[in-house]
């Protein structure tokens, strides 16, 4: 009886733990996901504001820009983000890009985005498709270390943004 009672004390300790941990979990993965969904959200409003040293803050020195259009083969750029930032910089008119119904996973330090986009530039439409962005976390916070992203012109749902 005594090792019976032992078991189920254990048991419920491992319960209570259990939901404690996973408690504390959900929270810090919440704040997490949270973060994660603020650095792209201040990826797009420093692309709309063609801020070059904002947006170079929000990567590392050395990332991964992929992009996969229909028809093509996928274009992979491996280094500084500077061909990137200069396109948007020097963009003919205001870069406005939304993201709908971003979906967020972290593991530890590791952190990916996933979530249709539009893109337009001023008010005329470009593109839309899917972003798939990987974070990491540093001393500074999460940093963009990958952005790969699909490129359609057809069958978007893209009104004008706002």
């Amino acid at each position: 009886m005594l090792q019976l009672l032992n078991l189920s004390s254990i048991t419920l300790l491992m319960i209570v733990t259990g939901c404690s941990t996973t408690k504390q979990l959900s929270a810090q993965s919440a704040a997490d996901q949270a973060a994660v969904i603020q650095v792209v959200s201040d990826l797009f409003e420093a692309m709309k504001q063609q801020d070059g040293e904002v947006i170079r803050s929000l990567h590392l020195p050395e990332v991964a820009l992929i992009r996969v259009m229909d028809n093509a083969k996928p274009t992979v750029r491996l280094g500084p983000p500077d061909g990137f930032i200069n396109s948007i910089v020097n963009a003919p008119a205001e870069p406005r890009e939304r993201m709908f119904n971003p979906e967020v996973r972290v593991d530890g330090n590791l952190a990916t985005l996933w979530a249709p986009y539009d893109f337009h530039l001023g008010y005329d439409f470009s593109h839309c498709g899917v972003n798939a962005l990987q974070l990491v976390r540093t001393d500074s916070g999460w940093r963009i270390v990958t952005i790969a992203y699909t490129v359609h012109q057809e069958d978007c749902d893209h009104a004008p943004p706002s």
